[in-house]
């Protein structure tokens, strides 16, 4: 795949979308703390695991709510430009994503049912979508559903929605969700694997993780990067004081147990090296 910065027009996002490896899903608050960790000591922890076929999507929502508009001296666009392939969806193309693979009255079923299933957890939403055929009106609820609400959680609902799209679209392919904060780890987790049974899981053929900065540093001390630069990024993208979401590792077997706990980042390289937890968050 050719290199691809910023991409907005449909037609070529849907390109793109077909040659991609995997797709990275980038909340606002990780694009905040990867751009800052890059102008401040330039580095991109991200940028290790990307890889020259896969795709950065931005949605509106993040680019508005990390105001890249207003940012005169380009520090964002300056940090996305380390990408090979960098999109951004806006969701008032959602529709247009789903009429690039089915007829537009079957486009715009599949619409109302997905948005009815990200919302399920809002019932009054989720009712008012269940009595509009409408996309437009659909989408107008919504905005005026988080309008409503200061806008809190709309970016990471955004990638939820997003995700459920491409899972549609693209079911062979691997989705990655890039947070920092416990919100966006709990949307996915309740939409994505809340009640999977078994067989569910057995016949899905792409697959669905969430990253932290947590779980990146983890995956380099796993792949036995050199212990020093691991070190100095701990200090750069661990904030130590935060909880961290892990299953504790006795006599090889990881604990199904899923505990919160502060790790001081010489116990978070000491735990990992020795294989006596699992990061998941």
């Amino acid at each position: 795949m050719s290199a691809q910065w910023m991409v907005s027009d449909i037609a070529k996002i849907v390109a793109l979308l077909d040659q991609a490896g995997c797709f990275y899903l980038c909340d606002t608050v990780a694009v905040s703390q990867f751009e800052l960790a890059y102008h401040r000591h330039q580095k991109n922890l991200l940028g290790m695991f990307v890889r020259p076929d896969d795709l950065i999507i931005l949605t509106d929502t993040i680019t508005a709510e990390t105001r890249m508009a207003e940012d005169k001296d380009d520090r964002y666009m300056t940090y996305l430009r380390q990408f090979p392939n960098v999109i951004c969806i806006k969701e008032s193309d959602f529709l247009a994503l789903l009429q690039s693979e089915y007829h537009p009255q079957a486009a715009k079923k599949k619409f109302k049912a997905l948005a009815s299933r990200v919302f399920q957890y809002i019932q009054p939403l989720r009712e008012q979508i269940q009595r509009i055929d409408e996309p437009t009106t659909i989408s107008l609820c919504i905005n005026n559903l988080f309008a409503s609400r200061g806008d809190k959680n709309k970016g990471e609902f955004m990638l939820v929605w997003l995700s459920a799209l491409l899972r549609e679209l693209y079911p062979p392919k691997a989705i990655s969700f890039v947070g920092y904060d416990r919100d966006l780890y709990q949307l996915v987790h309740d939409f994505h694997f809340r009640n999977r049974h078994l067989n569910e899981e057995l016949r899905m053929r792409g697959d669905i993780q969430i990253v932290s900065t947590d779980t990146l540093l983890q995956g380099l001390l796993k792949t036995h990067h050199p212990r020093d630069e691991i070190i100095e990024l701990c200090g750069i993208y661990r904030n130590e004081s935060r909880k961290v979401l892990f299953h504790h590792i006795q006599n090889g077997l990881r604990q199904k147990a899923l505990t919160e706990g502060v790790l001081p980042n010489p116990v978070f390289v000491e735990r990992i090296i020795q294989s006596t937890v699992d990061i998941v968050y």
